[in-house]
């Protein structure tokens, strides 16, 4: 039994290894971001299951005579580094000290304290209570609602004849709501310009048709220019929904994007030019990624991540037909790629992980949460 509690304690500590060149290397190399991918919670029950597996046969081989053991002193090293791996998921991976320090959203009116708060949910052709969640955001104090991938039938038409209303009524002051592409945009800042970018994963080009298909290779940018008024002046928002194709490595596919966005903006991305305030969407990719450094062309200082500076807790994303998985299971099965970035001059205020009235996030209802970011001048 000790030398199988030896072998048990060595599998568990190349387990921890493979976590750490995961969070390492991340997504730079085409076989890092499988491991990568993996979410944090996987290898961390992975590691403690191990470790009491390996701690119930060393305390068998200990009862059956076998007193000081390779396998005994190499339990209490994988023993502290285990609580090693927990302190880096809670830490760093949940940013549990952001849920203490109370850096999430005070839910009172974003003009009252110089901040816009922006929403974005990718509703994912999912199935809601329409009303019920017009009505929720109608007391969010939004300024700026973002809804991707919304079904092309009662409902979308729902979302666009009573979100405008909704928010007008609630708020004060008229809400522009427009459809731009599989995007739904609703917003208390008149919108100045905006146009729509389609991606390729692989670098394929094909008409913004075959980009609206539920294809994994395609994907798209809409890029907004509003009008803040006094307060915050003219800003630009950017809206994403990046290609998931999964065989695809995320460094070139983000390469690939930023290329053609660049493109499509021309002379306006100057080496001095002031890139989007807010970069915000389902970037299928999970939060902390290296390939999320391509976007850093269009911000001088590169972007701050919204959840990493003021949110904290687990996935946005949780695929459907998990096979019933339900509460702490499901919960660590769920993948953080709906993302904020933050861009140059500005800075994040809050920021918080949310579930719509009206919604589940469970089979047959929706697949991913929503995020809602206030974001305030830096200067």
């Amino acid at each position: 039994m000790a030398r199988l509690s030896l072998v048990v304690s060595m599998l568990g500590l190349v387990l921890v290894l493979v976590y750490v060149v995961s969070r390492v290397l991340t997504d730079r190399f085409g076989w890092s971001q499988w491991l990568w991918w993996a979410p944090a919670g996987w290898w961390v029950s992975g590691a403690w299951l191990a470790l009491g597996v390996s701690g119930v046969l060393g305390v068998i081989g200990w009862l059956r005579g076998a007193r000081k053991t390779l396998g005994g002193n190499l339990f209490w090293v994988y023993l502290l580094v285990c609580a090693g791996m927990f302190v880096h998921l809670v830490v760093w991976v949940i940013r549990v000290p952001n849920s203490i320090g109370g850096y999430g959203i005070h839910w009172t009116s974003s003009s009252a304290h110089e901040r816009v708060r922006v929403m974005h949910w990718n509703i994912a052709a999912g199935s809601f209570d329409e009303e019920q969640v017009m009505e929720w955001m109608g007391w969010g104090n939004l300024d700026l609602v973002l809804l991707a991938n919304t079904r092309f039938d009662g409902q979308r038409r729902a979302l666009m004849e009573g979100l405008g209303e909704r928010l007008s009524e609630r708020m004060g002051g008229e809400f522009e709501v427009r459809g731009l592409s599989r995007a739904l945009v609703a917003s208390r800042y008149p919108i100045l310009k905006a146009q729509v970018v389609y991606v390729s994963a692989s670098g394929k080009e094909g008409p913004s048709e075959e980009a609206l298909r539920a294809t994994g290779d395609f994907g798209w940018v809409v890029m907004m220019t509003l009008d803040g008024g006094e307060m915050y002046g003219v800003f630009d928002v950017w809206l994403v929904d990046l290609p998931s194709e999964p065989t695809v490595h995320r460094m070139e596919s983000m390469a690939r994007v930023v290329e053609t966005v660049r493109a499509r903006l021309g002379d306006e991305v100057a080496d001095d030019a002031v890139g989007p305030a807010l970069v915000i969407g389902d970037f299928n990719t999970v939060r902390g990624s290296a390939s999320l450094g391509a976007f850093d062309v269009f911000s001088e200082n590169g972007f701050e991540d919204a959840f990493a500076a003021r949110g904290a807790g687990g996935g946005t994303w949780r695929p459907m037909g998990l096979g019933g998985l339900k509460g702490w299971a499901a919960d660590r099965s769920s993948w953080g790629i709906d993302l904020a970035l933050v861009g140059n001059g500005w800075r994040t205020h809050g920021y918080e992980l949310v579930l719509p009235d009206g919604a589940e996030w469970d089979e047959g209802g929706v697949s991913h949460l929503a995020q809602v970011v206030d974001i305030e001048r830096a200067d």
